[in-house]
């Protein structure tokens, strides 16, 4: 039963966006239009976070949206199991000491790694986005 609380009590050292990022991952999967919405919009707007960023600035950086993102590029990246080997790790280890263990890189060569895969797959839409106060007809030769 001690292991039990100690887990509970780690859980609590989590940042907010790992643990409300997973309960998005595990319940709607890793394709969501809501989520894609908020990346897209980061990405045109350069307005990408740190992970010191999503950890202080939950205000600024929706925990749900940026969490959930962020377990779809590593489950997408390294697969389904390194999330859950990620995740407990963090819970024992701290997620910093985790993302070194498990993926071999700091917090920040992740988000690096992330902020280009974020970019790679949002900008090429960009060019082609037509601003909503714009209708349809506007648009049309």
């Amino acid at each position: 039963m001690q292991d039990q609380y100690r887990g509970l009590q780690a859980m609590g050292q989590l940042p907010l966006w790992m643990i409300e990022g997973m309960s998005e991952y595990l319940s709607i999967g890793s394709i969501d239009n809501h989520t894609d919405m908020w990346m897209r919009d980061a990405v045109l707007h350069d307005k990408l976070p740190s992970v010191s960023d999503l950890s202080r600035r939950p205000d600024q950086y929706f925990p749900y949206r940026w969490g959930h993102a962020f377990w779809v590029y590593v489950a997408g990246t390294w697969g389904d199991s390194i999330v859950t080997d990620l995740y407990a790790t963090s819970l024992v280890a701290g997620q910093d000491q985790a993302f070194r263990n498990i993926l071999g890189m700091s917090g920040k060569g992740l988000v690096n790694r992330w902020t280009k895969a974020l970019q790679a797959t949002y900008q090429p839409e960009i060019p082609s986005r037509v601003h909503p106060s714009h209708s349809i007809s506007d648009t049309a030769p």
